[in-house]
């Protein structure tokens, strides 16, 4: 699973790995055409490999993997391959779509002609930055968002006849042959907030139970935290604004079955380097404020509810970059214990050791 860094024993036979391209066909017939070439940053033991060379091959097409002596490749390998050939796809998850595009931004002098070249960039498995997103489609370069998982394959894809053009890479439709098998479900009566169920069937229709065929993705259901006093942050938006920030290579937003959320910054080294001790502590604090501003009252971080890691720490991340939310509470545990007790009690971890 690259979601999660663990593997993940499914069961695929014949059916299973040959649907997918009549899902693909049946939702877009534009989405793969015959003599196209894909570019992909899958490994093939991600199921989305897997699965996109069967799709390549029942389409006529070729699929393609990166240029590379290192895995992942960098993203001058990226680009290397993309010239290369006639790449007209490229498949990736939006940490390396970032990557990429940084690359072109400090490296390439902001030449886009070789991604220019492309039908357009598939991404998927993880949160894209509006940022980033914008940076792409303002430079005449077209996106496409797709969402599913390992046991499912793919299950939706971005509204391309959304006439709202900033939200349309997140606004989500089920294809008409996945619908019998996918239900939305409330997380209470009056929520706006549902959960994508994927069942063998639809054996009943509630009241309760919705079958839209377009939602609004905010992220996977584990990164809500939900707090003891009942409410529930979305952790995903708030990491995504705050990364915004050059100084901030990585953050996790943290706070379920807490009273309130905080934050764990990882220093982008070259940015931070710039800037003085405590003018590093400004800049985070600015990231953070941004991040505040969109966010509900109760989930918003307070100055004392954040901490930054030294320099020679890192949060961990899976290949296709999403931090390992549980990883990182266990691996930093005291830290953020001794954050909650300052804030929340008054007691700092020299109190704690000695008793008083």
């Amino acid at each position: 699973s690259g979601s999660t860094a663990f593997p993940k024993p499914i069961y695929l036979d014949n059916k299973r790995l040959l649907n997918p391209y009549y899902i693909y066909k049946n939702f877009n017939e534009d989405n793969y055409k015959p003599n196209d070439t894909l570019l992909s940053m899958a490994p093939f033991f991600y199921e989305y490999g897997f699965r996109m060379t069967f799709i390549m091959w029942q389409n006529k097409g070729i699929y393609a993997l990166p240029l590379t002596r290192t895995v992942p490749p960098s993203p001058h390998d990226v680009l290397a391959s993309i010239k290369s050939g006639k790449i007209n796809i490229f498949g990736s998850a939006p940490a390396a779509l970032e990557q990429l595009i940084d690359t072109i931004k400090v490296e390439n002098n902001n030449d886009y002609s070789p991604l220019k070249q492309l039908r357009y960039i598939s991404f998927g498995g993880a949160p894209c930055p509006d940022e980033l997103c914008k940076n792409i489609l303002d430079n005449g370069i077209e996106l496409r968002c797709e969402y599913g998982s390992t046991e499912t394959g793919p299950c939706m894809f971005y509204d391309f006849e959304s006439p709202l053009i900033n939200t349309r890479l997140k606004r989500m439709r089920i294809p008409n042959i996945r619908k019998p098998y996918l239900t939305f479900i409330p997380e209470s009566d009056d929520s706006n907030i549902k959960e994508l169920v994927l069942l063998p069937n639809d054996p009943f229709k509630a009241s309760n139970i919705s079958n839209r065929s377009d939602a609004l993705i905010q992220g996977r259901i584990d990164d809500t935290l939900i707090h003891t006093n009942g409410t529930k942050t979305n952790a995903i938006p708030i990491e995504l604004t705050i990364r915004e920030h050059l100084i901030v290579k990585q953050v996790a937003v943290i706070g379920h079955d807490r009273f309130c959320t905080s934050a764990i910054i990882q220093l982008n080294i070259d940015e931070a380097s710039k800037y003085q001790l405590n003018e590093i502590d400004k800049q985070v604090w600015m990231a953070i404020e941004a991040a505040n501003r969109n966010s509900p009252k109760h989930s918003r971080i307070l100055k004392e509810m954040y901490t930054i890691l030294p320099m020679n720490k890192y949060l961990p991340v899976t290949d296709k970059g999403n931090i390992m939310r549980k990883k990182i509470l266990v691996e930093y545990e005291d830290i953020i214990n001794d954050m909650y007790n300052k804030f929340l009690n008054n007691v700092d971890e020299h109190q704690q050791q000695s008793g008083t």
